[in-house]
């Protein structure tokens, strides 16, 4: 079973995202926390075969929207591999991240599920 992920987790990934938004600008630009995370949710999306979302037009047809994948529906497995990947892609990527001494133990747990 995977089971819903809780407030510490969904902490977590917020934190991590944040430490990359003070490190990193994407297409020139500087992003927020929140703009950071659906960037990543997007690339561990399609680089482990999830649906990733989609590009609609707005309802005014002046811009697209993209509805992505919600972590809100991630279970504890899943989240635990978001967070994996997401820290592998900051090594890949020379950004330094501290993550939490607490988060090795839960990730090892859901893992195994």
């Amino acid at each position: 079973m995977n089971e819903s992920r809780n407030l510490n987790q969904n902490a977590l990934l917020h934190s991590l995202c944040g430490q990359i938004a003070k490190q990193r600008q994407w297409a020139g630009q500087k992003l927020d926390t929140e703009g950071w995370k659906r960037l990543v949710v997007d690339a561990w999306a399609r680089e482990t075969g999830r649906s990733p979302g989609k590009v609609v037009p707005s309802l005014d047809w002046q811009s697209v929207v993209v509805l992505n994948i919600s972590t809100r529906k991630l279970g504890k497995r899943d989240f635990a591999e978001l967070v994996d990947w997401l820290l592998a892609w900051c090594d890949q990527e020379d950004i330094k991240i501290s993550a939490p001494a607490e988060y090795e133990e839960w990730a090892q747990l859901y893992r195994r599920e």
